[in-house]
């Protein structure tokens, strides 16, 4: 589901009388559900979809027993397949869109069109001149005046600026001189360029080792990732560094700078964000509450007020939660985690 789908806008208050819109839909079968079964689909939104159900919430009307049944009946009908399912290209962006990179999706829907070369060509644009000139002053003749020849004028003088005053006199003759190429030629010119330029990218491009361990540890309790880093660091201190700059917690929060903080608790519900702040330090409890609006501050304080018991374990989800959410955020460059630290190395 997606924000084109759901509406282009936020809906406006609409009357009992009025039929539902595709949002108004979503919301109405939300709410009949159970929340954990609410909360699987919701955890599945973006930002503005979740926007989108919430003003609806605030927004609908009455919804009687027999309109939310035409709404599941619709549902049910537009899940049914008489026909079966059909495979195709566009189905492999539709099942992986959102789930992986667009690069990735790129490479996939080549390889299942049989256009892996064109990627190859495409991906070359951007590979340094420096590396690309020095791949062509190893390679054959013959092969390098096919890749000079796909590449832009500007970025063709740039590699030959970097050849040798020999190299660059034969390959200029041989661009004079150079005849179609049949597709079968120039695949397998694509795929020796694969091979050499952009085969240790797609094993070495993965998300690196730090980033990974990171994102495991970004699950775990505060103390977890103390105890973790510090026996890294006992026996290498660069490289708990490196994690570290990638690991973030509910703690952090406080590192944040304002605006970003008030970005993101933007993105809380309220009960998530008094469950969060149970216990909490108090200098962290006050900022997150700054950046709340009047309104919401009065409430999050008067619940935080109350004596109320609070499984811890329901505190460390609500916590990670807002983690992940912030990861999430900054990821989109929605947020900024760390501004005064620069990115660690890979």
């Amino acid at each position: 589901m997606t924000g084109k789908n759901m509406s282009s806008g936020l809906p406006a208050k609409i009357g009992e009388d009025a039929p539902l819109s595709a949002v108004d839909k979503v919301t109405t079968l939300l709410l009949t559900m159970s929340k954990p079964s609410a909360d699987v689909i919701i955890k599945k939104f973006d930002n503005q979809e979740i926007r989108l159900v919430g003003h609806s919430v605030s927004a609908l009307p009455p919804v009687s027993d027999d309109i939310i049944e035409q709404i599941i009946d619709e549902l049910y009908a537009a899940l049914e397949t008489s026909e079966g399912l059909v495979g195709s290209p566009n189905g492999v962006q539709q099942l992986l869109s959102g789930v992986v990179s667009d690069d990735q999706i790129s490479e996939i829907m080549a390889e299942v069109s049989g256009n892996t070369s064109d990627l190859v060509w495409a991906k070359l644009g951007d590979v340094r001149d420096e590396r690309i000139a020095a791949f062509l002053a190893g390679e054959q003749p013959q092969v390098a005046t096919v890749i000079l020849s796909r590449l832009d004028s500007s970025k063709a003088a740039s590699v030959m600026e970097r050849l040798s005053a020999e190299q660059r006199g034969d390959l200029s003759r041989r661009l004079l001189t150079l005849r179609p190429i049949t597709d079968a030629a120039m695949q397998l010119v694509a795929e020796r360029l694969r091979q050499a330029l952009f085969s240790e990218e797609e094993t070495g491009s993965e998300e690196n080792k730090h980033a990974k361990l990171a994102a495991i540890l970004n699950k775990l309790e505060r103390e977890q990732i103390e105890e973790i880093l510090t026996s890294i660091s006992e026996t290498d201190p660069l490289e708990a560094e490196r994690v570290k700059g990638y690991v973030f917690t509910f703690d952090d929060i406080a590192g944040m700078d304002q605006e970003d903080r008030a970005r993101l608790m933007d993105e809380v519900p309220a009960e998530r964000v008094v469950t969060a702040l149970r216990d909490a330090d108090p200098t962290l409890v006050d900022l997150v509450l700054q950046t709340l609006s009047p309104r919401s501050r009065r409430i999050v304080e008067a619940e935080l007020a109350t004596d109320a018991r609070v499984a811890p374990q329901a505190i460390s989800e609500a916590r990670r939660w807002i983690a992940v959410l912030a990861l999430s955020m900054a990821e989109r460059s929605l947020i900024k985690l760390r501004p005064e630290v620069e990115a660690p190395e890979a």
